[in-house]
């Protein structure tokens, strides 16, 4: 079963790209980036949320994206620094990989803790329907204390970590890590009151926090692989960069007990997000600073220098083993049972399942960004009462729809193994989730999506098998099978397959997803089907978010 999962693996990083620029889960558009001022003034920011750099003097696309003039001198660092540095970079890495894997474990038990408080000991004196409600209070709180704002998101801690290698961060790593750790509380009350969003999303922005720190355990003898200061920080940048690969893959191997995937969210999404920067060159006293003392920075794939995927490995290894060594080595989703016995009849049914679960992805962005823009269109209202409302709204929704609130993944695995629930019932599920998911993140709870995207793809893939099978007992008078010749899988393949496909398309992250499904299963007559309904949600995703801006223009 490992063996496709590795040819896989080799497959995407022989043919990794050579440069990648920013990407977000919830938007086409990839815009360059070049490190911002100093003194930029960050928005309160979730995980779906990241911080919107200024608009600056560079020339900008007819998008507003920042573009690097091309009059810029471009520069290659070298890739090979010898046996001590790389026997370095390695012990380094894996050290980084247990402390995320220690953190991530602790963050998940003080989740749990929160929740049997809140819903085992609060509930017998306050309404069941309040206890969310405190979760934003904590949230709001936790923020009044950093100045109403959280550290910005993967995209924003990029150029943080950009400045951090080129000396222009002004804000000392111990704030910064008390930052990470208020964000972290405030994801831990988030979740642990039922809110609907995931903790996977903070794991790795743990684990990027982590992998910062790690940094300052670097020895600035190592970064000196030439006599131009230039060349000196560019190795800086792209050694930074790779430890927040590293931190972000020891997040999701530990956070879903998953260690290729790891490897493949870091190559497929992190490395996305890694723009072209620009990185200015020492200039005489009193000389003004222009285009031609700017030197460029393109990023190539993580896998390029020498012992990079052998640190992501090592790290995302070591996470998951710490973090199955204090949580148990369960997976997310329970065991199911299902058969797929007539594979390549039923792709074409799998590839409308990934359709399906492109335009679910698609609904889900459109909402969430239709939520934050009523939030911030209220003038009136106080940052800190947006979380309490958010609150307060998925309270009152999980009164009558609790399976919507998170519980961990108890609400997805019992919903997986139960082969009659009602299409009404499972697309009603789905369309409250897509409501209060875009609500939370778009009120300032702190909180992931990739939980949230696994839900609402299963309940995709449920209500898809419910239709097909009423359409054959309609059309043809049978309900799963003609004979031997045709034999329609169980509830649970279809909604496995949904919840990869929109996870898939709402990270753009097709391998990252189908290897995640496997990882969880461990069946592999379910990798192939999920590959191709991955692929075809990742593409229609796209194109209809692709549409929709250019529309917007």
């Amino acid at each position: 079963d490992k063996r496709a999962a590795l040819a896989l693996f080799s497959l995407f990083v022989s043919f990794s790209p050579r440069d990648t620029c920013a990407f977000s889960p919830l938007a086409s558009s990839r815009p360059r980036c070049v490190p911002t001022a100093l003194h930029e003034k960050k928005q309160w920011t979730t995980s779906l949320f990241p911080a919107t750099p200024p608009p600056s003097s560079s020339s900008t696309s007819s998008t507003g994206s920042e573009v690097v003039p091309a009059t810029k001198t471009q520069i290659d660092p070298p890739t090979d620094r010898g046996f001590g540095p790389n026997a370095y970079q390695q012990a380094l890495a894996g050290l980084i990989g247990i402390i995320v894997g220690l953190s991530v474990a602790g963050f998940k038990l003080a989740i749990e803790r929160i929740r049997e408080i809140c819903y085992y000991d609060l509930v017998n004196y306050i309404p069941i329907f309040l206890i969310p409600v405190l979760g934003g209070i904590a949230v709001s709180v936790l923020a009044y204390v950093g100045d109403g704002e959280f550290p910005p998101g993967v995209v924003g801690v990029i150029s943080e970590v950009d400045r951090d290698a080129m000396n222009m961060n002004e804000k000392s790593k111990l704030s910064e890590l008390g930052d990470s750790f208020r964000k972290a509380l405030a994801a831990i009350f988030t979740l642990g009151t039922g809110c609907s969003l995931g903790p996977e999303g903070p794991g790795v922005e743990i684990g990027i926090a982590v992998s910062r720190l790690g940094t300052l355990a670097w020895p600035e003898q190592f970064d000196l692989v030439t006599d131009d200061d230039v060349i000196n920080t560019a190795a800086r940048v792209r050694r930074n960069r790779l430890y927040l690969a590293c931190g972000a893959a020891a997040g999701v191997s530990s956070g879903f007990n998953a260690p290729l995937s790891g490897v493949f969210f870091a190559l497929e999404v992190i490395q996305r997000n890694l723009p072209a920067t620009s990185i200015p060159a020492p200039v005489p006293t009193g000389v003004p600073e222009t285009e031609s003392s700017l030197f460029e920075l393109r990023q190539e794939s993580l896998t390029a220098e020498t012992g990079s995927i052998t640190s992501l490995l090592t790290s995302s290894v070591l996470s998951a083993l710490i973090s199955q060594a204090i949580l148990g080595n369960e997976l997310a989703l329970g065991s199911m049972d299902y058969q797929i016995q007539t594979p390549l009849l039923e792709l074409p049914l799998y590839l409308v399942l990934g359709l399906a679960s492109g335009i679910t992805a698609v609904a889900f962005s459109q909402a969430a960004k239709l939520a934050k823009a009523a939030f911030d269109s209220v003038d009136e209202l106080p940052s800190s009462a947006k979380p309490v409302i958010g609150g307060l709204i998925c309270g009152v929704t999980g009164v009558f729809c609790p399976q919507i609130l998170f519980f961990g993944y108890e609400t997805l695995n019992g919903l997986l193994q139960n082969n009659s629930l009602p299409t009404d019932v499972v697309l009603t599920l789905l369309v409250v989730k897509i409501f209060t998911t875009a609500v939370s993140a778009g009120s300032g709870l702190v909180g992931g999506l990739l939980a949230p995207s696994l839900f609402m793809g299963g309940m995709v893939g449920a209500s898809f098998h419910n239709i097909v099978i009423g359409t054959l007992e309609d059309i043809f008078h049978v309900s799963t099978e003609f004979g031997s010749f045709f034999v329609l899988a169980d509830v649970p393949a279809y909604a496995i397959v949904g919840a990869a496909s929109t996870l898939a398309a709402v990270f753009r992250a097709p391998l990252t997803a189908s290897l995640l499904a496997f990882e969880l299963t461990r069946d592999y007559d379910i990798l192939l089907p999920l590959i191709a309904s991955a692929g075809a949600s990742t593409l229609i995703c796209e194109l209809v978010e692709e549409s929709i801006e250019a529309h917007n223009r």
